[in-house]
């Protein structure tokens, strides 16, 4: 009797289940066969490159805000495809202040893995006054003008 198994064993199964059928076979060519599955489940998280550094920024010019753009950190997965994600997005304009991005990769098996930076809108435009009182000349009260 011979037993024939596809795939066979000793076979790489990739990420998800497969079906294995065996087939026995014996001297007269009757047959039986059987199946079972065999599951490889990913259990290993994409690896983000590093996150960008931290961003200082000055205001763009008459705003309190800055359209701000940064290139997001690449990825990659032992078993699949990785989406990388970072929130706010690269060209959002962003408040005065310091405001945290976090960037998420996510595989095929919904793992994930997450780095942070921050992005510093700093105000370095001085204030500007709308109109300056005309110079004014006033005489001074009767009391005052006498000398002591």
């Amino acid at each position: 009797m011979t037993v024939v198994c596809a795939p066979a064993a000793g076979t790489v199964f990739a990420s998800g289940t497969t079906t294995v059928t065996c087939t026995a076979t014996d001297g007269s060519s009757l047959t039986d066969t059987c199946s079972f599955t065999v599951t490889v489940t990913d259990t290993q998280p994409p690896v983000l490159a590093a996150c960008p550094a931290n961003i200082t920024q000055a205001a763009d010019p008459g705003v309190c805000t800055a359209l701000v753009n940064y290139t997001a950190p690449s990825a990659t997965d032992n078993c699949s495809a990785v989406t990388v994600v970072c929130a706010p997005a690269a060209g959002t304009v962003f408040a005065s202040g310091t405001t945290t991005v976090t960037c998420t990769a996510t595989d095929g098996s919904s793992l994930t893995d997450t780095c942070s930076f921050t992005v510093t809108v700093t105000d370095t435009q001085p204030p500007v006054l709308a109109a300056c009182p005309a110079n004014i000349t006033q005489a001074a009260d009767p009391a005052c003008a006498r000398p002591w």
